[in-house]
């Protein structure tokens, strides 16, 4: 074998072996992902479990709280509506007649008051009570520490509903559960209060309604 020949024979199988190092880094270089590809996940994932379309921040907790005004209220009376004032007064039919009621321990931002503008919010707040009573059924609930009606003649209540198979819910708490509605003490301390206030707690924590 000839000097020169050996010469090209390892200048060949040094050329082939870098081209297999070569063709070894390419084939790395396209395995890797993209940088700002997204990780690898297994097929369970945090947004298969759970309906996060279903539920509102204080959905939960305001079911808790009307279970414990369920359980603390007092008897309840038949009524049906007639219509919506505002955010916090319907007029509904009892006992025979058109009363007209004031909602126990919340207040709406204003929308029919002789001389005050229109509130912040107060369409909304209307809006919601209307489609929170339109078609169910109502129920009052006078509360002992409170005069039965205001200087106004006004039946002063708390107004519980049931629509559909949504079970019973006291439209009150509704109100302020959503941000439609304060909490409001006139004068004595009424039977719900701490419930109230707890819900508006929720509310203004979650930004919901007036308070967003």
């Amino acid at each position: 074998m000839s000097l020169s020949f050996s010469f090209r024979k390892i200048a060949l199988s040094a050329t082939t072996m870098l081209g297999a190092v070569a063709i070894s880094a390419c084939a790395l270089v396209t395995q890797a992902p993209p940088i700002n590809a997204a990780p690898v996940t297994g097929s369970s994932s945090l947004s298969s479990t759970l309906d996060l379309g279903t539920t509102t921040p204080t959905s939960i907790d305001t079911v808790k709280l009307t279970q414990q005004a369920r359980n603390q209220a007092a008897p309840r009376v038949a009524a049906s509506l007639v219509r919506v004032v505002d955010g916090d007064t319907i007029v509904v039919n009892y006992q025979g007649a058109q009363k007209t009621v004031r909602m126990i321990g919340i207040d709406s931002p204003e929308t029919k008051h002789p001389t005050k503008p229109v509130g912040f919010y107060g369409p909304e707040s209307s809006q919601n009570l209307t489609t929170m009573l339109r078609g169910a059924t109502i129920t009052l609930e006078f509360d002992s520490t409170q005069a039965r009606e205001d200087q106004y003649g006004r039946l002063l209540a708390y107004v519980w509903y049931t629509k559909g198979d949504s079970g019973l819910k006291l439209a009150n708490l509704e109100q302020i559960a959503s941000g439609s509605a304060a909490e409001y003490s006139f004068d004595t301390r009424y039977n719900h209060r701490n419930i109230f206030l707890r819900a508006q707690t929720l509310a203004k924590a979650n930004n919901l309604g007036m308070w967003g």
